[in-house]
C-alpha cells in the first residue's frame, strides 16, 4: 500500500481507502514538503501505484501530517489483524 496525502489533486479520505483495499501488511507513506506536492509529483506517484488521500479538512504542517497519517495507518492496519 502506497499513500500520498495531498491537497494538490482530488483525494479520498485515508480511512475510506482501507474499505476498498485488500489487507495490507505494510505501507509506504509519502509526505510532501511545506506547501504540498505539485500536481505533477502526485501524478507521477499515482502512476507508480500510490493512492492520493486526504487526512481531513485541516491543512497540516509536514511533521504533523506524518504523525497523523502514521496514527491512522497504524490504527487501521492493526484493526484488520
Amino acid at each position: 500500500l502506497i499513500v500520498i496525502p495531498t491537497l494538490a489533486v482530488p483525494t479520498v479520505p485515508l480511512r475510506q481507502l482501507f474499505s476498498s483495499q485488500p489487507f495490507a501488511r505494510g505501507a509506504l507513506l509519502l509526505i510532501g514538503p511545506e506547501g504540498d506536492f505539485t500536481p505533477e509529483e502526485v501524478s507521477q506517484a499515482v502512476e507508480r501505484g500510490a493512492q492520493a488521500v486526504s487526512l481531513g479538512p485541516l491543512t497540516l504542517r509536514s511533521e504533523t501530517a506524518a504523525l497523523a497519517a502514521l496514527a491512522i495507518l497504524q490504527y487501521e492496519m492493526e484493526s484488520r489483524e
